[in-house]
């Protein structure tokens, strides 16, 4: 029987033969064993072992790898492919020289690559807690009165069933045009069927929900707003509401912290997907405060979303420059153009100087700071770390008119939707449970979670 594990020492290479477009390359630290997946490369005297590493992800050899492997969808490169790879042998105390040289930057490249990878959760809880603290204003704004998506709603709609095609008269948006609350006019699907273009027409300002997807998409919501005729697909819900109701502010409410904790408590899942019909979508309940203040907060978070945007796309162009800044050090070091000189005066420092100039702006959270300073004469404070305007205090009952949105929760889940500090919930949900807002009582007579829900 073959083995479906290979064995190696420590000081070996491991080389990620599945989709070489990853560049999947690593030395072993220690002995053990690894799946036919990796291939082993056993270094012999005179070879450097990170010398090898380094020439692994060379331009040269990912070139040749991508070319070499086989298979569509799951490219492998075969252990006979990788044996006629082309490789730059140079004496041992050059490849020790490269090493030396080249090792430095490359660590440094991985600080900063890491770093760069927690800029998007920082930017997502900037986005959520202002949201959320944007949200919690129209609480108090709306001076109590909420309403459900069936109240504001003049119609609600499933969208077409029949199968689009590549090319048409008309684009039939899907859930993956629906991207960050926005629709994405990419990777297009059409139709030409005439009954479904005049039945399922989008007008300007219909709220796109969509209730097919995985677990973590779905409810995800978005506003029509464009002169390109377009139809909804099957898996999206087309609202169409009252002349009261801006729809991007009802977008905003869907896509908070609030709205998706709602979409967790009433979807069903299915074996991959999970599903929100319309009938659930029309319970949703929300505050509701005069179409002025719903213009205003919606234009607010909208700014903010920009600057997040902004962020996004430069933090993609200095990845990208990260990648060509790899490649340029190893096109030279493997071309005998480096040196121990030429350590201090290489492009690479200019490049790790503005990634940390724009790793301190996101993490000071810019995003608010620009918010803030477009609102004039209006004080900044602190808010669970994050830097923006400064806001009322909630409502007493705050957390009782997330409740009506939820209709129960468990406290976990009810703090996520208030995005709140840990100890700054706990207190708010002590106070309402103390004057009879809310009652709690245990989920299950077997175990000892807890269930959250209106007296």
């Amino acid at each position: 029987m073959r083995s479906e594990k290979s064995k190696f020492d420590q000081g070996n290479v491991l080389y990620g033969r599945l989709r070489p477009y990853l560049n999947k390359v690593v030395v072993a630290d220690a002995p053990g064993f690894c799946s036919t997946e990796l291939l082993v490369l056993r270094c012999g005297p005179g070879l450097e072992p990170i010398f090898v590493l380094y020439w692994l992800k060379h331009p040269t050899f990912r070139q040749y790898a991508e070319q070499a492997s086989h298979g569509m969808n799951m490219p492998r490169l075969s252990s006979a492919r990788l044996a006629n790879a082309p490789f730059r042998l140079a004496p041992v105390e050059q490849q020790r020289q490269i090493v030396e040289i080249v090792e430095p930057y490359m660590r440094r490249l991985d600080e900063v690559e890491d770093a760069l990878n927690a800029i998007p959760a920082v930017l997502q809880r900037t986005k959520e807690a202002a949201t959320t603290r944007t949200l919690q204003q129209a609480f108090l704004n709306s001076e109590g009165r909420e309403a459900r998506i069936s109240d504001v709603s003049v119609r609600t709609a499933y969208g077409t069933s029949r199968k689009s095609q590549a090319e048409g008269l008309v684009p039939v948006l899907r859930m993956g045009n629906i991207v960050d609350g926005r629709i994405d006019w990419t990777n297009l699907q059409f139709t030409s069927y005439e009954p479904d273009i005049e039945n399922y027409a989008l007008r300007d300002g219909d709220l796109l929900f969509n209730r097919t997807n995985s677990p973590e998409l779905v409810g995800k919501t978005a506003v029509f707003r464009s002169e390109q005729p377009a139809i909804p697909a099957g898996y999206l819900i087309k609202v169409t509401l009252d002349e009261n109701v801006h729809p991007e502010y009802v977008a905003h409410l869907l896509n908070s912290p609030m709205g998706r904790a709602y979409c967790r408590e009433v979807k069903v899942d299915g074996l991959s997907q999970s599903n929100i019909n319309s009938a659930k979508l029309s319970a949703f309940k929300f505050p509701l405060p005069p179409l002025e203040e719903q213009v205003r907060i919606s234009e607010q978070l909208d700014d903010l979303f920009e600057d997040i945007d902004s962020l996004k796309a430069e933090r993609a162009r200095i990845a990208e420059d990260v990648g060509k800044a790899r490649e340029s050090m190893l096109v030279h070091a493997f071309d005998g153009k480096l040196t121990a000189s030429s350590k201090e005066d290489s492009s690479v420092t200019e490049l790790l100087t503005r990634l940390g100039r724009f790793i301190a702006e996101s993490r000071s959270t810019l995003v608010e700071e620009r918010l803030t300073r477009r609102r004039e004469n209006q004080k900044v404070t602190k808010i669970q770390g994050v830097s923006g305007p400064a806001h009322e205090p909630l409502p007493a009952n705050f957390l009782t008119l997330l409740l009506t949105t939820l209709g129960s929760a468990s406290p976990e889940a009810l703090w996520e939707a208030s995005s709140m500090h840990i100890d700054e919930f706990y207190e708010q949900l002590r106070r309402e449970v103390e004057v009879g807002l809310i009652v709690e009582r245990p989920a299950d007579e077997r175990d000892e979670s807890r269930i959250l829900e209106l007296a």
